[in-house]
């Protein structure tokens, strides 16, 4: 049986990790199994990266990419204590740079 995750809205600032060095980008949505990340950093499509924040850090697969966005599938679904920090200080001012 197939069905979709819940996906949680946010806006958060988000380090990205790749074996190139640290992105700084912009958590969008975000649910067990994936989130959608606003990054103008050039990521390749199957790209494995890290989204850091303090206190929590989850593996991921580059799936798509798309004008500045990508779509991450975790490599293990986040554990809902995870998923907490991830979605703690969300909708808050947004630094990119």
């Amino acid at each position: 049986m197939h069905y979709r995750r819940r996906r949680h809205v946010t806006r958060r600032t988000v380090d990205l990790l790749t074996r190139n060095g640290r992105c700084r980008g912009v958590l969008r949505d975000i649910s067990e199994g994936g989130a959608r990340v606003d990054c103008h950093t050039r990521i390749g499509p199957a790209a494995l990266v890290a989204v850091s924040i303090p206190g929590a850090e989850a593996e991921a697969e580059v799936r798509w990419i798309a004008e500045g966005r990508l779509g991450l599938q975790f490599l293990r679904d986040l554990l809902p204590e995870t998923l907490d920090l991830m979605l703690a200080g969300g909708d808050t001012p947004v630094r990119t740079g």
